[in-house]
This record gives structure tokens, C-alpha cells and sequence, in this order.
């Protein structure tokens, strides 16, 4: 059937401006596209206003909950909000009579606090004001009006919660009681500098120094006018899109609005990482030294790509810039130009008295910056991936050179191919045996490989025979599996590694209410099954002091599947020797269709190992409630067998202080038309652990693969990247350091960037890890990362 909109729904868009005409003409040729037989809906409708730019989602959402009402703000309608946030404050909208386009900000308080909020916007504006008017300008002082979007207008609105809404054309002084105010600023078109920061990293030096100058222009309008920015952060900053310039959103409310800074009012945890020291000790109300402070590190964040002090936990970030100094940026960026060292030096000292005196003798420290660099710097966003072509162009490199490099490059790969740092853990790795749990239990062994035979309850009980390394390490030794594939540890204790061979699936778990440990030496337990279920065990690399050479894993597994529940892997912390790695596992080829998949569930690894090193490029690893702490890459991946896709999946894990999500290595790293690679995180938190840590990792002395672009696709939902680490990361090995790739992989999508704030500091608790705060834009209620209650098991001291 054909019909037209509900007459409510065309009552609703003519109070927002659709004519019913309109409507009816739009939803004719809607209706022709579906069968007659179709009932007519009003969310049809929307969704064809919506394509057609009639309406946006976030309007036509409100008005299919039938709250319509809520778009209007006195003479305004609300188009959308600005920025991610789960209850938004500022919009884009409209002004009803002329149709211009304005942002408009909300504020809610208290009785006086929002009297006081009020009277002090009040000032702020009719000061403000006088920037439109050549003549009432500040004598002997010039600024240029569009690097500030000035407030225009201030109003009472009524509650946002209530039910009844101001109607179009509402006068706001007709309005009655109202709890809120209403803040109306020209609308920039543009990106803010934390959007470019996360998708180019760190800024050229002269453009920095162009942004630079044109914020101490803005920030010293603001003195000449008697007020403070007092909140500044990347969020204020937006690159015009029509101007080319960058403009201050909002001057001037940070600081009316939070004239002290401390830990439980902060409206946003990013201005803690601007924060002057004063703010903090003295309860300093916003000043202008305060502001050169906060321009001072935003400007090493820009160059540098990242706060100065890059913390987790908000006391200890507030404390650093209390007691220590601010970095050396030109240590950091060594590209920076000397005068911008020396300014960013002294405009973030810790004492206020030994910053420059004013705001405009900081713009004079600063120097001139060139304003047209920074249209060059906004086209360049255009582009799929930014590319902003650097003002001195590199040296030419000659193709003999060129030539001479790769052979020397070839011939380090034959002289090390046979030293391969993994090709050497898998020496250990035992072979593929087909033989009965029986068979292995009857096999001759010297006493000293063999564990006692203990009798209990008259029955004579087998285990397992010991490797010859194990003897200097206390413990249990291992049972035998029964027939049925299932070894069941059933004390508290620790017990020896031994050597596993069984035909079919093997499950070794702990007995209900006990959390045995495997106390790894020498040598790694080595197991070899069809499908491995690991469960509710604590696996400790805890080698003789007395043994020069200490295995470099946990376990050694051949099995076609693995799974891992409710299980730690404990090792060191140091970095130093050979590559470590939790489980190395060799799973089965390609012509395997239903193997090659492996499964972690609320499981922890600490220390400097990977997690999970394949030999061969699996299917499938799927992670879920995975913390890990201070450790090296979570997968990595040896040469490929050219799957058809391999698939690294996370849930609503923890990364705190690693290095990398997967490493690829091989042919897998440098051969075009290998495995194609999709990685897929929800809700996941990841801490970098430095600098050089990077989502994906190319390891490989020879030429990357050409097409790794289009054969990596990464999708973020809700996943929180603390930093701005990058996304991929070229390792050539041979003693040379990574090399950070500009450009991304064709599809990245959804990831967000912010800080965090743990539980507590780094350790095997899980409850310490568990994510409290974050700066982030969120979707949902709930924060991402682990769920330490989601841990069934205690964490057994050492």
C-alpha cells in the first residue's frame, strides 16, 4: 500500500522546516521502489530525508523516539553533535530566523556556580565583541578575527531532561525557571588537531611553528582583553578548511568554567596533560604564564606526536608535571628547529616567573611562522593517506648504490637464515610422534630422566618421564594422561615439565578450587596432540641460576588446534638475550580445512615474551579477555603456508606496556600475493610500550611486500590506542631501527585515541588493570578492556 507520512511526522518536519510538499513528493517515488504490498512506515521516510540531507541520523533518531522537542534550543535547532561522546555538550546548529550555521555548547551547574558561570560568559562575549569592530580594538594592538571562533551569544535554556521543550521562535526570556545556559559560537569547518595528529603522527617543525605562532596570537588577544584560555587542549585547535588557518574554539570557557583544576572536576583528563604545575600546588587560578605552560606542551606534542608525559594513571601524569622537567624536544624531534627547542624550553619551566613575562613577549621568543605552509598541510588531509611533501627535498641515491645495498642485504639474509632466532626454538620442539600413552610410559629411560613410581590407595600410579634438566627444579612430576586424553592436576603444588605425546584431543586442567603451577627450567613442556585444551593452570619460567642456557618458552606444541582457558605465563621481565615466547606451536598446513585455530580466554601473560609464535601462519586466533603486562608482541607469525585469510580477533582485551598485536615474518612479510591479514578488536585497550611499538610489525632484512597496503584490513570498534603509536612498523632487522610507515593500510577503521587510567600499576592482578577512566570518545556505558571479575582464578604469588 502507498501512503503517505503519518500526519505527527508532518507536523514534525515542518516545524523543522520540510514543507509537506516536499515530503509527500519524496515519499511518491520512495513508495514506487517497494512492492504494494509493503505497509508504509514513518521510519521509511526518515532514512530516505536522511539520504537526501534533509535530515541527519542524529535528528531523525530523536524524532522516530518522538523527541522531537529536544532540537530546539530557544531560536536554535540542533543538527547533530560534535564529537564522540556518550552524553554530547556541544552541537552544530542552525539559527532559526537567518539559517546561519553556529556551534552551540551547553552548560549545566548549580544555583550560584551558575549564576556565576552566567555573569562571567556575560563579559567574556561583550569583550569579545569588540574583535568584529576595527574600532574598538585594544589600542596599538592588531589580531586577525578569524584564527579566534569568538561566543556570540549567551542564554538560559530549560533543563535538558525535562519534558517540555522550547518551540521554534521561542524568545529566550519567555522561557521561565531554566538550569542551563546556552552558548552560541561561530560554527568552524575543519578538523581539529587531535583528528590530524592521530592520523599523521608528528608535525612537520614548520608547520608546528606556523600553529605555534598563530596560537600565541589568540592567546594574546585574550590577555590584552583581561581573560584566560585556561583549559587548552588539541580539541580547541581546528585547521580551517576555508581559511587555512588555525582557529581557538571556545576561547576562554575552559577557564571560566574550571577556574580550578583538580582531579575529580576536570571536564576533560586531556587539559591534566597541559596543566601548569601551579594549577595544581597552589590551586592558581588560569593566568597567562599558565597558558604559556599549557602552549608549550602542546606544541612539543605536536613535534613529538605525544603528551610529555605519557602515563596511565592521572595523579602520576598531574605529578610529573609537577616534579620533573619537561623533556628536550630537539632529543625527541630532532628535526625541530633550534629557536623552537629554546622557546618550548623556557614557556613549560616550572616556575611561573621564569616564563617570559607576557603572552606577547612569548610571540616575539617564538618568531614568525609562515601561514601559507598550513594550506599546503590541510590539502594534503584530502588524500586518502596525508602526505605533506617536506619543504628540502632528499638527496638522490644512485642505482649503484642502490644495487650494492640489496646485495649486501641478500647476502646477510643466507648467512643468517640458518641461525634464525625461531628455527632455534623450534630445535627443541619435539617430533611428530604417533605413538600410545602406553607405549611412551613403558619406554626405557636412565634413572635420572625417570620419575619415581609412588603408590597410592594400592594402586600402582604412572608419571610422566622427566627431562634430564628438570632434576634441579623441585616439584611434582606430571601425571600420565588417562585413555581418554584427560590429565588432571588436582594439588596446589608445582610440578616438572616432562614431554607429552598423545593421539587424539588432550585436556590438562586443574581439579576444581586448586591452581597447580608448571615450573618451566632448561627445558619447555613439550606436547604433541591433536587439539590441546589448556585450563586453569599457572605456567612459571623460573630457571637454575646454575644453567647458563634457560629455555626461551613456555611450551612447545604440535597440535592441529589449541585452547587456552583461565591460565597464566608468568616470565621475566628483562628483555635482554634471545626472543621468548609463551607457546611456540607449529599448526597444521593449509590442506588442513578445519585446523589451524587457536582460542585464549581469560588468560595472563607477563613479561618479555610473545604470547603465541606460529610457525606457520594459522587460520584463526581469537582472544578474549587476554591481559597482557609488559610484554613483547601478543601473536607472531612465522613463514606463511598461503591461507586464504588469516584472522587475529580481540575481545575486550587488555594490552598494557607491549610492543605490537602481530608480527609477521617470512615470506608472509616480504612476498606480494602471500596470506592477506584482517585484524579485528572490540572493545580492547592497547598502552604501547614505547615509541617503536606498532599494531602491525614487518620483520624482514629484504624488500616489503609490495602489496601489504591492500592485504591488511583493521577494524576497531570501541578499541581504545593510548598515544598515537603507529599503526604499522617495518623491521629490517640486522642491528637497524624500525622503520615507522607513513602511509596505512587501505582499511583502518574505528579505532580511538585518548588516555587512560588503570586500577592501579602494572601486575599479575588482573583488578589492577582494570580500566577506570579514559579520555577516549566512548559508545557505550561500559569501559573497554578486561573485566577482572571475568578472571575465575586468584593470582598465585611467586
Amino acid at each position: 500500500m502507498r501512503e503517505p507520512p503519518s500526519s505527527d511526522l508532518l507536523m514534525q518536519l515542518e516545524r523543522m522546516g520540510i514543507s509537506p510538499a516536499s515530503a509527500l513528493a519524496i515519499s511518491r517515488r520512495v513508495m514506487q521502489r517497494l512492492s504494494d504490498d509493503l505497509p508504509a512506515f514513518d521510519g521509511l521516510y526518515l532514512n530516505e530525508f536522511v539520504r537526501r540531507k534533509l535530515l541527519t541520523a542524529w535528528q531523525a533518531e530523536r524524532i522516530e523516539a518522538r523527541q522531537t522537542d529536544s532540537l530546539f534550543i530557544g531560536n536554535y535547532l540542533l543538527r547533530r553533535p560534535l564529537g564522540q561522546h556518550r552524553s554530547p555538550k556541544v552541537f552544530e546548529a542552525y539559527r532559526i530566523t537567518d539559517g546561519a550555521r553556529v556551534a552551540l555548547r551547553m552548560i549545566h551547574a548549580d544555583g550560584n556556580e551558575l549564576q556565576r558561570i552566567e555573569q562571567a560568559l556575560q563579559r567574556l562575549v561583550a569583550a569579545l565583541a569588540s574583535l568584529t569592530s576595527p574600532r574598538q580594538q585594544p589600542a596599538k594592538f592588531t589580531v586577525d578575527p578569524s584564527t579566534i571562533a569568538c561566543p556570540q551569544e549567551v542564554f538560559r535554556m530549560g533543563d535538558w531532561g525535562s519534558t517540555e521543550r522550547p518551540l521554534a521562535g521561542t524568545n529566550p526570556a519567555t522561557l521561565g525557571h531554566s538550569s542551563g545556559l546556552a552558548v552560541i559560537s561561530p560554527f568552524v569547518e575543519g578538523r581539529p588537531l587531535t583528528e590530524l595528529l592521530v592520523r599523521r603522527g608528528r608535525f612537520p617543525a614548520a608547520v608546528v611553528q606556523a600553529i605555534g605562532h598563530q596560537l600565541l596570537q589568540a592567546l594574546a588577544t585574550l590577555e590584552s582583553l583581561g581573560f584566560s584560555e585556561g583549559a587548552l587542549r588539541l580539541e580547541n585547535l581546528r585547521l580551517s578548511s576555508s581559511s587555512r588557518k588555525i582557529v581557538l574554539v571556545d576561547p576562554g570557557i575552559g577557564g571560566i568554567l574550571t577556574p580550578v583544576l583538580n582531579l575529580h572536576d576536570t571536564p576533560h583528563p586531556a587539559v591534566l596533560d597541559l596543566a601548569a604545575p601551579e594549577r595544581f600546588s597552589h590551586q592558581a587560578a588560569p593566568s597567562a604564564q599558565s597558558d604559556l605552560y599549557a602552549a608549550g606542551c602542546l606544541s612539543w606534542q605536536l613535534l613529538a606526536g605525544r603528551p610529555p608525559f605519557l602515563m596511565g594513571d592521572l595523579f602520576q601524569r598531574v605529578a610529573a608535571h609537577r616534579q620533573r622537567a619537561i623533556p628536550d624536544i630537539a632529543e625527541i624531534a630532532p628535526e625541530v628547529l633550534p629557536q623552537q627547542a629554546k622557546a618550548i624550553a623556557l614557556l613549560t619551566q616550572k616556575n611561573p616567573s621564569d616564563r617570559p613575562a607576557s603572552i606577547r613577549e612569548a610571540l616575539e621568543l617564538w618568531g614568525q611562522g609562515h601561514a601559507s605552509i598550513l594550506s599546503r598541510f590541510e590539502r594534503s588531509f584530502r588524500e586518502t593517506v596525508p602526505h605533506f611533501d617536506q619543504t628540502h627535498p632528499r638527496p638522490a641515491v644512485s642505482r649503484g648504490l642502490w644495487a650494492a645495498a640489496v646485495l649486501l642485504v641478500a647476502v646477510g639474509v643466507l648467512f643468517t637464515a640458518t641461525r634464525n632466532q625461531w628455527d632455534h626454538l623450534w630445535l627443541l620442539a619435539i617430533p611428530a610422534k604417533a605413538k600410545a600413552v602406553q607405549q611412551q610410559a613403558a619406554t626405557a629411560a636412565s634413572p635420572e630422566t625417570t620419575a619415581l613410581v609412588p603408590m597410592t590407595s594400592g594402586e600402582q600410579q604412572t608419571y610422566l618421564p622427566l627431562s634430564a634438566h628438570t632434576a634441579s627444579i623441585p616439584g611434582k612430576p606430571l601425571p600420565v594422561p588417562s585413555s581418554t586424553g584427560s590429565l588432571l592436576l588436582n594439588e596446589s603444588t608445582s610440578y616438572e615439565v616432562a614431554e607429552i605425546s598423545f593421539v587424539g584431543d588432550l585436556t590438562l586442567e586443574a581439579a576444581p578450587g586448586v591452581t597447580p603451577q608448571i615450573v618451566i627450567g632448561h627445558e619447555p613442556l613439550k606436547i604433541t596432540a591433536d587439539t590441546l585444551h589448556l585450563r586453569g593452570i599457572r605456567f612459571l619460567f623460573k630457571p637454575d641460576v646454575s644453567l647458563e642456557a634457560a629455555a626461551r618458552l613456555l611450551i612447545t606444541l604440535r597440535a592441529r588446534n589449541l585452547t587456552v582457558t583461565d591460565c597464566q605465563f608468568i616470565l621475566p621481565k628483562d628483555p635482554a638475550g634471545p626472543a621468548r615466547a609463551a607457546i611456540a606451536w607449529r599448526p597444521p598446513e593449509q590442506k588442513d580445512a578445519t585446523g589451524g585455530v587457536a582460542q585464549f580466554e581469560r588468560v595472563l601473560q607477563s613479561g618479555s615474551a610473545t604470547l603465541l609464535y606460529a610457525a606457520e601462519t594459522p587460520r584463526k586466533v581469537v582472544c578474549s579477555h587476554v591481559l597482557q603486562s609488559e610484554s613483547a608482541g601478543l601473536v607472531s607469525l612465522g613463514k606463511s603456508t598461503r591461507r586464504s585469510e588469516f584472522l587475529l580477533q580481540l575481545n575486550r582485551c587488555t594490552l598494557r606496556g607491549t610492543t605490537s598485536w602481530l608480527d609477521c615474518q617470512g615470506e608472509l612479510a616480504s612476498q606480494a600475493g602471500s596470506t592477506p591479514i584482517e585484524i579485528v578488536a572490540i572493545d580492547t585497550v592497547w598502552l604501547p610500550a614505547h615509541e617503536h611499538a606498532a599494531i602491525l610489525r614487518w620483520r624482514t632484512a629484504s624488500e616489503l611486500r609490495a602489496d601489504w597496503r591492500n592485504a591488511v584490513r583493521i577494524s576497531g570498534e570501541g578499541t581504545i590506542l593510548v598515544g598515537h603509536p603507529a599503526i604499522c612498523l617495518w623491521d629490517a632487522l640486522a642491528g637497524r631501527a624500525p622503520q615507522l610507515l607513513q602511509e596505512e593500510p587501505t582499511s583502518v577503521q574505528g579505532v580511538l585515541f585518548g588516555e587512560v587510567t588503570f586500577a592501579g600499576p602494572a601486575s599479575e592482578d588482573p583488578a589492577d588493570s582494570q580500566l577506570v577512566d579514559t579520555t577516549a570518545p566512548l559508545f557505550s556505558a561500559q569501559l573497554p578492556g578486561i573485566d577482572a571479575q571475568q578472571f575465575r582464578r586468584a593470582t598465585v604469588s611467586q
